[in-house]
């Protein structure tokens, strides 16, 4: 699952993504840049999920998209009979004319996953009541 931050609505998708997991979930998060990354190491260690991996892709070109289609070939060549679930969460804002603000990289790369035949992507909506 990828993820830019730990905030309710990152917890609210993990916690659904644990509920569909079978072999455990891993959280992605892609290093655009070293003290953003270092600050969602902080969060993480306060939060402290046990049971839910983080894995940090680096990038050189700050492309959001390539890194994950990486680590989700890896998985899929491992597990050559399984099917690769995605859960993406997303935040629904208040207004719809808000949407152009948000969810940009999600829409992006469910556009990409798409069309992966073992792929399974699922979106988690957060409702943001004031925006």
């Amino acid at each position: 699952m990828p993820i830019s931050s730990v905030n309710q609505v990152t917890i609210n998708a993990l916690n659904y993504a644990k509920t569909i997991a079978r072999a455990g979930v891993t959280a992605v998060y892609v290093d655009f840049d070293q003290e953003l990354t270092q600050a969602l190491h902080e969060q993480w260690q306060q939060w402290q999920p046990a049971d839910i991996e983080l894995i940090v892709l680096p990038t050189p070109y700050r492309s959001f998209v390539q890194p994950i289609m990486r680590l989700i070939e890896e998985v899929e060549a491992r597990s050559a009979d399984e099917v690769v679930t995605v859960v993406i969460p997303e935040y629904i804002p208040a207004r719809c004319w808000q949407n152009f603000l948000n969810n940009q990289s999600s829409l992006l790369l469910k556009g990409v996953l798409l069309f992966k035949e073992r792929v399974i992507v699922v979106s988690v909506p957060y409702q943001l009541k004031n925006y």
